[in-house]
């Protein structure tokens, strides 16, 4: 099992081999070296602290030879630590599944503003939404700011098509809740929650008995669920978390409709 775009393996003796590039041939093909260690973040640990080295060790007239992979790797490492786990997580995928794969071996004194937006569109080509590609670019001004190299990832726009929201009319609500009020359940109450209290998925997931005021007819949102990766160990693909909401304004006390109340007390 292998960890793609991290040139992490799992190996046939249960240790974990992390690959890293040693040197350049002078055709500038890579010679690779390895770590091994016992879990997965362990090796991810000595792969990032010796690219880490890497760049540092680089003398600064030579710019020509650092790749923008070495400071991806190392803008997540940093990131990391300033930055929820769900962030991380959303991070490292943008990194291992675009950033790397597809202009990570670009050489940073050769990338040019016209690169990125040629990146950008090839993600809206492969059929990404608008709103991916955003999402990428930001990660990717994070990387070239990080990495002190002068490109504009906010001058490329993103054209977006404007889709009109499809909402229930009040007849479709009505026949909804009076479905969902005759066959009360677990899943049904909180597809009631959701449909009178406007909460997300995450928000409504969170949600503990001590968020409910039965007195006050109120719902009080102090965090939200996901599920984001697991980096602590190679055996585990993901991990369940309740995490504090995306913004303060999420953290918010919703009043609740009266019939709620008392499907709530039952």
């Amino acid at each position: 099992m292998s960890r793609t775009g991290e040139n992490i393996y799992r190996r046939k003796d249960g240790r974990w081999e992390a690959r890293y590039i040693a040197e350049r041939r002078a055709d500038g093909r890579a010679i690779y070296k390895s770590f091994y260690a016992r879990t997965y973040a362990e090796a991810k640990r000595k792969q990032t602290e010796v690219t880490a080295r890497q760049l540092l060790a680089l003398p600064p007239e030579k710019p020509s030879e650092i790749l923008l992979e070495t400071f991806a790797a190392n803008w997540l490492a940093a990131v990391r630590l300033r930055v929820k786990a769900s962030t991380y997580g959303k991070y490292e995928r943008i990194v291992r599944l675009h950033v790397m794969a597809v202009i990570g071996n670009q050489r940073v004194a050769a990338l040019s503003q016209g690169d990125v937006e040629r990146f950008a569109q090839g993600l809206m080509d492969g059929g990404l939404s608008a709103k991916s590609v955003q999402d990428i670019l930001i990660v990717m001004k994070g990387i070239l700011k990080y990495g002190k190299i002068p490109i504009d990832c906010s001058a490329i726009s993103v054209r977006s098509e404007q889709r009109e929201m499809r909402v229930l009319s009040k007849p479709e609500q009505d026949a909804l809740a009076l479905y969902l009020t005759q066959n009360a359940d677990a899943i049904t109450l909180g597809v009631l929650l959701s449909l009178y209290t406007g909460i997300r998925i995450g928000e409504l997931c969170a949600l503990r008995w001590e968020n409910i005021d039965l007195v006050a007819q109120t719902l009080r949102i102090t965090g939200t669920m996901q599920r984001i990766p697991d980096f602590t160990d190679g055996a585990a693909k993901t991990q369940v978390v309740i995490t504090s909401p995306k913004s303060k304004c999420s953290v918010r006390t919703i009043p609740l409709p009266e019939f709620l109340v008392k499907l709530l007390h039952q």
